[in-house]
């Protein structure tokens, strides 16, 4: 009798994935007790032993495919891939997978909420209320973001969602960012900028969505910060380091910049007192903007399909969930 595949879920996944993978695999799921280091660990522990790794922020490095010599598929839960080292996969024939666009709505409609919640001064509001805190209404005073121009740095399917809800939802001009993808036209009016500092200084408000890459990396600097007008405001859904916090800090507590609204950082998670934690005019998440039920859901069952494919020897539904293609030479 032919053994079952062995799969290391490095993290909790939705439910609809865990069932799938635990009908046709052996899994192991070590995620009871102790700190997100000790699950990390434990993860790292069984990695000579799996088949395949389905993983949502553990680094998997050329250290770790080397103490995994069965290792043959890595199934990223999402879309980032910058926690896998995926040239040294292919090199050792290892298939890299993701689900793109299966989180993207999820992502699009917290940008939206963090943009409202900044130009409303929501949070703000909220800790007034709650603490019985005197306040002069001018404080509290908010805009519209109707008729405003919103910048957005990256076109992919979460640039696009947020494009299309913010210029058909909002009534907002949108102008856009993004030197890899094609002008051809879209069901939903975008104008196009040719580089960061054409798109900079004529937004009321920018997000960003772009991949983690040596030109995305702090691509939010103090040079390019300054570009932007002092009531404008910034929003980062992406990653964190695509933003140099320092530089961020500096331009809110110095009034270059009207807010910022961010879900990640360039440590997760933020520790407490962070300068970025103390910055005037925040509204800070802590990764959660592709976590709803139904987007769990989908990334879980996507994943999970995908991986058992895979060990199957099967195509996937999508060519598109996978990243390094080259791989299949092998089979």
């Amino acid at each position: 009798m032919k053994s079952r595949p062995r799969i290391l879920i490095t993290e909790p996944i939705a439910e609809p994935g865990m069932e799938l993978l635990r009908a046709k695999c052996d899994c192991i799921a070590d995620w009871a007790g102790g700190d997100i280091a000790e699950m990390f660990r434990r993860s790292r522990a069984a990695l000579p032993e799996v088949d395949a790794v389905v993983v949502r922020l553990l680094n998997i490095g050329e250290e770790e495919m080397r103490c995994a010599p069965r290792l043959r598929v890595i199934a990223k839960h999402g879309v980032g891939l910058d926690n896998i080292d995926c040239d040294a996969a292919t090199r050792r024939k290892i298939s890299v997978l993701w689900t793109p666009g299966a989180n993207a709505n999820a992502v699009a409609e917290h940008t939206i909420g963090l943009m409202i919640a900044l130009c409303r001064h929501l949070e703000r509001g909220c800790l007034t209320v709650k603490n019985g805190l005197p306040f002069r209404h001018p404080e509290l005073q908010g805009i519209e973001v109707a008729g405003r121009t919103l910048g957005i740095v990256g076109l992919g399917n979460i640039g696009s969602l947020v494009a299309r809800k913010a210029s058909l939802g909002l009534d907002m001009r949108v102008l856009v960012h993004d030197p890899y993808v094609t002008r051809d036209e879209r069901p939903f009016p975008v104008e196009f900028c040719e580089t960061l500092e054409e798109l900079l200084p004529k937004c009321d408000v920018v997000t960003l969505h772009v991949p983690l890459t040596d030109t995305t990396r702090c691509m939010i600097n103090t040079r390019t910060l300054q570009l932007l007008r002092p009531d404008a405001y910034l929003i980062n859904t992406s990653r964190g380091v695509v933003v140099d916090e320092k530089a961020l800090v500096d331009a809110l507590h110095q009034g270059r910049l009207a807010g910022a609204a961010l879900d990640v950082f360039e440590e997760e998670p933020l520790p407490v007192g962070h300068p970025v934690a103390q910055a005037p005019r925040t509204v800070l998440s802590p990764h959660v903007a592709g976590m709803t039920q139904e987007a769990l859901n989908r990334v879980s069952l996507r994943t999970a399909r995908n991986v058992i494919a895979r060990l199957e020897g099967k195509e996937l539904e999508s060519c598109e969930d996978l990243v390094n293609p080259e791989v299949l030479a092998s089979d």
